[in-house]
């Protein structure tokens, strides 16, 4: 190491190392999620897939609770459409970001996930035309904040400032 730390054609040096295999999940449909080695997800998983104590709210138009990537995911939520606790999916979309966030992984079915031991918090704060309403938003983000959600995921767009 301190001949090659000495010698001026090489700028930096250090041990060798081994390197682990990047984690690679047994879901079936891993091989299709082209964006999760575009994220470095692999590596990553090396470190952490998360944690059980770790809560990612989805404020969206609901998640279907018995989907099998997600019902073991699953902490009580709400939906401040109905203002109920039923925040069940109402088009598909809120589930589709939960999997994309959070899906059980690396156990042989569907879709893997960044995130795949974290918990999920449905937030219902869409109607049935997906429309979000601002109100429903403010509202789901405190109510996450007050219930132990340490992320909060708004996958939508708006053309009036939040």
């Amino acid at each position: 190491m301190d001949a090659l730390n000495h010698n001026p054609n090489i700028e930096f040096a250090e041990p060798d190392t081994l390197f682990p295999p990047a984690t690679v999940p047994n879901d079936t449909y891993y091989s299709l999620e082209w964006h999760l080695p575009k994220i470095g997800a692999p590596s990553a998983w090396n470190t952490t897939v998360g944690g059980n104590n770790i809560i990612i709210a989805i404020l969206d138009s609901g998640v279907d609770s018995t989907h099998p990537d997600l019902s073991s995911q699953l902490v009580p939520g709400w939906n401040f459409i109905d203002n109920n606790s039923d925040a069940s999916d109402v088009d598909g979309h809120g589930t589709a970001v939960a999997g994309t966030a959070a899906a059980a992984s690396n156990d042989g079915l569907g879709v893997a996930a960044p995130a795949w031991t974290c918990k999920i918090m449905p937030i219902r704060i869409s109607d049935t035309n997906g429309n979000g309403i601002l109100s429903a938003i403010a509202n789901g983000l405190m109510y996450a904040a007050d219930h132990g959600a340490r992320i909060a995921n708004l996958s939508f767009g708006a053309s009036t400032s939040l």
